[in-house]
């Protein structure tokens, strides 16, 4: 399992342009095109929406200039 400056560093080597975040700074995915990223904010909202302990945590992309 990586850190997250290890994901970002191969994220980097492997053409990530989308990366999927929470408000609380968590890193959730990396993907190279905008409906793959899309797709995971889509789940994760919908995860945390019936999660008691992560109630109120927003999810955004995060595009990589």
């Amino acid at each position: 399992m990586m850190n997250r400056i290890q994901a970002v560093a191969y994220g980097r080597q492997i053409g990530v342009k989308y990366y999927v975040k929470n408000s609380n700074g968590g890193l959730l995915g990396g993907f190279t095109t905008l409906a793959a990223a899309k797709k995971c904010k889509v789940e994760n909202e919908r995860r945390l929406k019936r999660d008691p302990w992560n109630k109120g945590l927003k999810v955004y992309i995060e595009e990589v200039s």
